[in-house]
């Protein structure tokens, strides 16, 4: 059932490319209240039914007048009463007086100015302003914010904690949303143990396990942790042939290369679609995509520094293309590089680094340790530079692509 063509040294984009052609079911819908959207995916546009404000209302504390009002009457109005928060003003309003108002208060058609209370000066029943105001200052207008029939987010937006606070803002309880994928996680190796266990001789701890299942709920996805396979080829195939059938991606970690215990590479051939094998990248080459039954398999290297490249640079893009995203791919600015470094062409390669402002620059500083072996240096680094095919050589000074660890 193997792909008729495998693709092999394929590059990042063109990796990207290939997925985003696939013929993948959009994920089912559900409606939720505001409250608990936060990081969901919305389904379709939202429009306000509206205005923001509703109406006009004084940006501060003070007293609304009418502007030609003033030089009728020496800067001198008559206080005719105040206008508290959440009230309209309901009494007849003759020329040349002024209302008491607040922040938020409605402000009567009447009036189209407010002056702030602390530059006039208080009299018996009247108000002394200055001279010097400009017209129409100090009020919010009807709708200055958003108007009636607005578009506030568009479809496939990720919503944030202020996209919360305009929903609520026009009203709405509920939204529509996309249901998280459902994504099932394992590792591979008779080496690895859990946490807490006791180590031996040739034994080391399973920590990337846990760097995807914490990574991709930071996705909203739902995570199905089926823990550690030793190298046993029958009992990885039956876990991916039964949970292949109602999840949406696979996801293992370990035994991705071609080596004689590297079995996830001969059970997918034996059993789905093998897409793309090996990417030009560093690190991260050993990369497998494919499909069986229903479900996509990314199988990412053994390799701690590796995966989580992989993981910041194709599967979280694609974990929120398939999930309904409109704006998947990583976001990046570019930094002053602070080192010099020779790369291989032909091929992308990742680089450690730690930002530092230096001379109302930022400067991206090379971390020391940048084999596949270190992955502490990941800890100590706020992102990663990506160095294009086309680089052969970075200069210190020369502008560089940052992918931030934490793009809030």
């Amino acid at each position: 059932m193997g792909f008729s063509k495998i693709l092999t040294n394929l590059n990042i984009n063109q990796t990207i490319e290939f997925i985003e052609k696939l013929s993948i079911d959009r994920p089912t819908t559900e409606e939720v209240l505001i409250e608990n959207a936060l990081g969901r995916i919305i389904v379709n546009d939202i429009y306000s039914n509206i205005f923001i404000p509703q109406f006009n209302c004084s940006a501060v504390d003070g007293y609304a007048i009418k502007l030609d009002d003033l030089a009728k009457s020496n800067f001198e109005l008559k206080l005719i009463g105040k206008n508290p928060i959440g009230k309209i003003f309901k009494k007849n309003i003759e020329p040349l007086s002024t209302l008491k108002v607040f922040t938020g208060s409605h402000i009567p058609d009447f009036f189209d100015t407010v002056v702030m209370h602390e530059i006039c000066k208080e009299n018996d029943k009247t108000i002394s302003f200055p001279i010097n105001i400009i017209p129409g200052q100090n009020i919010r207008r009807r709708g200055e914010d958003i108007s009636k029939s607005d578009r506030i987010l568009e479809e496939g937006h990720i919503l944030r904690s202020q996209d919360i606070g305009q929903l609520a803002a026009i009203g709405l309880k509920r939204i529509k949303i996309f249901k998280p994928l459902k994504i099932v996680i394992f590792s591979t190796g008779n080496e690895l143990l859990n946490p807490g266990m006791k180590i031996s001789q040739g034994k080391r701890y399973d920590s990337n396990k846990f760097i995807l299942s914490s990574f991709l709920k930071q996705l909203n996805c739902d995570i199905v942790d089926l823990g550690i396979f030793k190298d046993n080829l029958e009992l990885i195939k039956q876990a991916i042939v039964k949970n292949s059938i109602d999840s949406d991606i696979i996801i293992t970690s370990g035994s991705a290369s071609k080596g004689e215990e590297d079995y996830i590479n001969k059970i997918i051939h034996q059993i789905g679609s093998i897409y793309i094998s090996k990417i030009r990248v560093k690190p991260g080459k050993p990369l497998i995509v494919g499909k069986v039954n229903k479900s996509l398999i990314f199988a990412l290297p053994g390799n701690t520094s590796a995966m989580f490249t992989i993981l910041i640079r194709i599967i979280k893009p694609l974990v929120l293309l398939l999930s309904g995203a409109s704006n998947y791919l990583p976001k990046c600015y570019y930094v002053e590089s602070g080192f010099s470094y020779k790369k291989k062409s032909n091929r992308v390669e990742f680089l450690r680094v730690k930002l530092s402002n230096q001379n109302k620059k930022t400067i991206a500083i090379k971390h020391s340790k940048q084999t596949s072996g270190i992955f502490q240096s990941f800890i100590e680094s706020d992102g990663l530079v990506e160095l294009e095919e086309n680089i052969n050589y970075v200069n210190k000074g020369m502008l560089i692509k940052f992918i931030p660890f934490n793009e809030g």
